[in-house]
Formats: structure tokens, sequence, C-alpha cells
């Protein structure tokens, strides 16, 4: 979204907007939790989906060419839906857990990216900026049946984040207009109506529900700050900082509610951010990779069925 990228390249100077934001190998993360998946860019050869387990060497998934692949995982943890470049577009692509079987789930000659697997398996919402104006579609997991469910033309949307029940879509709204317009966190039905904001104090994107629907992870920049993880709950009470000392964004609750992974930039050099791990609380945050060069970004957590 414009605002949230000029807020931070003022925060940032000289920030990229990467700077901003296989077969399970090694051991996972304690309860329910898999692997995480995020977006590499290692500068030559361009962005890509990698995967790692704690502790872990990160392992390349899928080779992606776009500027924010965004992977998000499959509820059962089998496949990955994540944005590719086209020769003239952005695309929705799947790709099994072993990085095998890629499929491009659109095809046409506008930007599809943010893809979001619904709760049941089904459906994937996905956003679709065509014409100076995003929207948040919802489609059939197979590609099939691409509706829009949004439908503002005076306003963007992005982020989409399914509820753990599969009734609610988190998402950020950004009116049109002259100068940086408000960036506020919404929710909506799953079918598009009864769209209401839960945020209102200017800069604030990337939802993320906690696996018990409970309360709702989100990036946010408050009173001309640095980009923090805060947390809320899902009726847009009780909002608190879990992060405060760096550019911080993009968090992604493990699947047993215990942990929060997120993107942060913490060195001088603009091509450089982690992903890092806190307890869901905001504690002991750790980081998951740390090589100098390489942007690291956009973290999604594998759940394990099985």
């Amino acid at each position: 979204m414009a605002a949230r990228l000029l807020t931070i390249l003022g925060l940032v100077a000289g920030m990229s907007l990467w700077a901003l934001a296989a077969a399970p190998a090694g051991a996972s993360f304690p309860g329910r939790n898999g692997k995480i998946a995020f977006a590499r860019d290692e500068g030559s050869g361009g962005p890509a989906v990698d995967v790692m387990s704690a502790g872990g060497v990160p392992k390349r998934l899928a080779k992606s060419g776009d500027d924010a692949p965004a992977p998000s995982w499959s509820a059962d943890g089998s496949k990955l839906v994540y944005t590719a470049a086209a020769r003239t577009s952005s695309e929705i692509y799947v790709v099994d857990a072993r990085g095998k079987h890629p499929k491009r789930l659109t095809s046409n000659r506008v930007s599809d990216t943010s893809p979001a697997w619904s709760p049941d398996g089904s459906k994937i919402a996905f956003v679709r900026n065509a014409n100076g104006n995003a929207e948040i579609f919802v489609m059939d997991a197979n590609g099939a049946n691409q509706v829009d469910i949004t439908n503002t033309p005076d306003a963007d949307e992005d982020s989409p984040a399914w509820s753990p029940d599969g009734s609610l879509i988190a998402f950020s709204n950004q009116p049109h207009g002259e100068g940086i317009q408000p960036l506020e966190v919404f929710v909506m039905s799953a079918d598009g109506s009864n769209p209401h904001p839960l945020t209102d104090d200017g800069a604030n994107d990337q939802p993320n529900w906690s696996p018990d629907g409970s309360k709702i992870a989100y990036e946010a920049t408050i009173d001309d700050q640095p980009p923090a993880i805060y947390v809320m709950n899902a009726d847009g009470s009780g909002k608190t900082a879990l992060t405060t000392s760096h550019v911080d964004s993009e968090p992604a609750w493990s699947p047993d509610g215990l942990k929060i992974a997120f993107s942060t930039h913490q060195h001088e050099s603009a091509f450089d951010s982690e992903i890092y791990v806190m307890n869901a609380d905001g504690s002991s945050p750790q980081p998951l990779t740390d090589e100098d060069g390489v942007i690291d970004r956009h973290p999604t957590w594998q759940p394990l069925t099985r």
C-alpha cells in the first residue's frame, strides 16, 4: 500500500520495497507447528520462497521473481500458494511442500498477489490490482470461479487473512485520494458483506489471526514511530504493542498459538532483514535467519495435521 511504503521509506532511508517486508527435514517446532516458509531475496537470481525448521538451514522451495512472493500454507500443510512474476504480470502459483508440481492458478495481464488459503482448503483469497485499483478476490483452490468480493473502486484492499473458522476475512483498506490516506485493518464476512474497521489510527496492515480466532496480530505505525507488531482482540479492542525497537512487520501466528514469527530490519544496510520468532506476548524475540546482504520477509507457519 502506498502509505505504508512511504512511511517505511521515510523511517529507513534508501530501503527498497523488500527491505520493509520440500520434504520436511530436521526437527519441527514444538507442538503442532511445522516449518516456516518465507520470502528470500539474495540480490542475485531474484526473490524466491524458502522453507526452514527451527534452527535449521533454509532450503529453496520455489523461484518467484516477484517483489513480494507472500507464501501461504494450505490448512493441511501439504501445499503453498505464492506470487510469482509472469511475463507481463504477477500471478498466483501453488506448489507442494517438497517444492514439486508447481501450477499456475491465475493468468491475466494484471497483478495478482497476497494469496491466502481458506481454513477448509477449498478457497484462496488474493489481491487483484487492475487499472490502479486493488480488490480482494476469492477463487476455488484450483483457480476457478474468481470473484471480486470487495468491489470498492474508491479504495484499495490488501493482505487478506481468513479467520480460523472461515467465516471472516481480515484485510487492510486504504481510500483513494490526494496525499497519504489512512491505512486501516478491516474485517468482513467471507462473502465480502459487512466490512467494517478494527483500527482507526492511520497506518495498520498485515493482519493475522490467532489459531483460536480470539486475537489478530498486525503491523502498525503509530505517531511516526517505526512499524511494530501489535495484537488486538478480534473485535478491535485491547490493542497492545508487542515490539517497539526496530522496523517490524508481517506477523504470523504459530499453529499452536504460543509464538509469532515476523520480519524485522535491524541493521544499517537497506538490503538486510531477518525472520524472528517471539512468544505470543512479545517476550524472548529470537532470530531464525541472520545473513548479511539478504532480505528475508513474510513468514508463514506450516500447520501439522498428522
